[in-house]
C-alpha cells in the first residue's frame, strides 16, 4: 500500500512539474519569453529563429550571464562571461537580440552548478531539424523546446514559413498620406489585400484597405522600412464592419515590426536603469566618502 501511494505521489509530483514547465516558454511575434525561473531546477534548450528576440523574466534574485562559449557553459566557468543583470528580481525582463552564432548560452553564476540553471539557446533552421539544443545532453525530452517557425513541405522539398500575422494598429497607415508603393481601386477585399502584401512579403509591412468616405475598396500596400507604429496608432482606432466591407478603414502593420519597437523600447529602458543605477552607486559613494 506505501509502495502505491508512492508511486502515485511520485506520478502526480512529475504532472505537476511537466505543467508548470509547459508555460515557461512562450512565443509573441518575433519575442520569446523565457521564464528564467524555471532553470532554478534543471537546464532548458530553446530552438529559435535568426530574427528572434529573447526575453528573460524572473521573480527571485538571480542574475543573468551570457558565457563566452559552450565550455564555460558546461563547467559554469564565469571568468569572461558577460553580465547582463546582476541578481535581482526582473518581471518586466531582459531583452536579448540573437546574433549570428549558431548557439548562445546562458546562466545564473549563483546557481549554475548546484542548480544546472541555464540555458541553451539553438539559432536558425527548420523546425523539428536536429540542432545542438536537440541532442543536448543536459536537457531532457521535456525541457527541450522547438519554436522555430520555418518548416518544410516534405511534397515538394520546399520550404515555408508559417503565416505572418498583422495587428490592426489605426485607422490609416503614416507616417503620411499616400506614402504606400502600391494601390490598387475596385477591386479588392481586406482579406485579398492581405494576400497582396503576403505575396511580397520580402518588402510589405503594412497594408491598408479602405471602403469609406469615397475610397472605392482601395487597397494599399506599405514598406517594412517606411511604415510608423506610433504615428498610425495616432490616427485612432480602426474601423471594422461586419461585412469587412461596407465602412471599412484600417491599417494592419506586422506583428514583427510591432514586436521589434517594443524590443527596441525594453533595450532603451534597459539602458536608462543601468545608468541611472550607476549614477545612484556614485552618489552613495560620494556620500560615504
Amino acid at each position: 500500500m506505501l509502495n502505491l501511494r508512492h508511486s502515485l505521489f511520485l506520478l502526480l509530483l512529475s504532472l505537476f512539474v511537466a505543467a508548470s514547465i509547459s508555460g515557461s516558454i512562450e512565443r509573441s511575434g518575433n519575442i520569446v519569453s523565457i521564464d528564467y525561473d524555471v532553470p532554478r531546477r534543471g537546464p532548458l534548450c530553446v530552438s529559435v529563429d535568426e530574427t528572434d528576440s529573447l526575453k528573460f523574466v524572473w521573480e527571485e534574485w538571480h542574475n543573468l550571464h551570457v558565457m563566452p562559449d559552450e565550455d564555460a557553459y558546461a563547467e559554469c566557468d564565469f571568468v569572461e562571461a558577460t553580465m547582463l543583470a546582476e541578481a535581482s528580481p526582473n518581471p518586466t525582463g531582459y531583452v536579448v537580440t540573437t546574433n549570428s552564432a549558431s548557439s548562445m548560452f546562458f546562466s545564473c553564476s549563483k546557481i549554475c552548478s548546484s542548480n544546472g540553471h541555464k540555458v541553451r539557446v539553438c539559432v536558425g533552421g527548420f523546425r523539428d531539424d536536429e540542432n545542438g539544443c536537440s541532442v543536448a545532453k543536459e536537457c531532457t525530452p521535456d525541457r527541450m523546446y522547438d519554436l522555430r517557425r520555418r518548416i518544410k513541405e516534405t511534397e515538394s522539398g520546399g520550404s515555408s514559413i508559417l503565416p505572418r500575422r498583422y495587428n490592426q494598429s489605426g485607422a490609416v497607415c503614416r507616417p503620411k498620406n499616400g506614402d504606400g508603393y502600391r494601390i490598387w481601386s475596385g477591386i479588392d477585399t481586406p482579406k485579398s489585400c492581405e494576400e497582396k502584401c503576403e505575396a511580397d512579403a520580402s518588402k510589405c509591412g503594412a497594408w491598408e484597405f479602405e471602403n469609406h468616405n469615397g475610397d472605392n475598396r482601395e487597397c494599399e500596400l506599405h514598406e517594412k522600412s517606411v511604415i510608423s507604429v506610433e504615428e498610425t496608432k495616432a490616427m485612432g482606432k480602426c474601423q471594422i464592419t461586419e461585412d469587412d466591407v461596407l465602412g471599412y478603414k484600417c491599417c494592419w502593420i506586422l506583428q514583427e515590426i510591432i514586436d521589434a519597437l517594443e524590443v527596441a523600447n525594453d533595450e532603451v529602458l534597459n539602458d536608462v536603469a543601468k545608468n541611472t543605477t550607476g549614477t545612484l552607486d556614485q552618489v552613495e559613494v560620494a556620500n560615504d566618502e
